[in-house]
């Protein structure tokens, strides 16, 4: 019974972190303005960063298409929102997989 609590909280839980990320990401992006050179030992992260908001920005903008916007509980998808969600994760992770990371960044990208 725990554990069913606990998985039901993690899932509400997913779409939120997701568009948080995006928006804390596209804030600071907004607030800069432009990109800093990169640092060195840091070559590529403002591009690698770039296209990794854009993914997530498209991401946001598929489920909210879809009718399950981040915002919305996921305690009242339907089977066929899971299926229109499980459907929006692997064209994102494939979006994500298609972002040439740099060199620093392969081995966890």
């Amino acid at each position: 019974m725990i554990q069913m609590h606990f998985t039901k909280k993690f899932l509400q839980m997913i779409p939120v972190a997701i568009m948080l990320g995006a928006l804390i990401g596209a804030l600071l992006y907004a607030t800069v303005g432009t990109s800093a050179k990169d640092a060195e030992g840091c070559e590529g992260l403002s591009d690698y960063r770039i296209a990794m908001l854009k993914a997530g920005h498209e991401y946001v903008d598929t489920l909210t298409e879809d009718g399950i916007p981040p915002s919305r509980d996921v305690l009242t998808y339907s089977s066929d929102d899971w299926n229109d969600l499980a459907d929006d994760v692997v064209t994102m992770q494939i979006a994500l997989k298609a972002i040439p990371a740099p060199e620093w960044v392969k081995e966890w990208h």
